[in-house]
């Protein structure tokens, strides 16, 4: 369930959600698994230049 669907079903807010999850009242959501095969992307910081720009060659 994504926090929209929560929030819709309880009558609340997504804010109101992530408050009560940030004040320890919700349990840490479970997390898909990252089929095989795909990496997390980088921040975006290690993906530029020092310029802000991407190198290309």
């Amino acid at each position: 369930m994504r926090i929209g669907e929560l929030a819709a079903a309880v009558g609340v807010t997504t804010r109101t959600v992530r408050h009560y999850h940030h004040q320890g009242l919700l349990p840490e959501p479970e997390r898909r698994p990252i089929p095989g095969g795909c990496a997390p992307r980088p921040p975006l910081s290690a993906q530029s230049s020092p310029f802000g720009v991407e190198e290309r060659v």
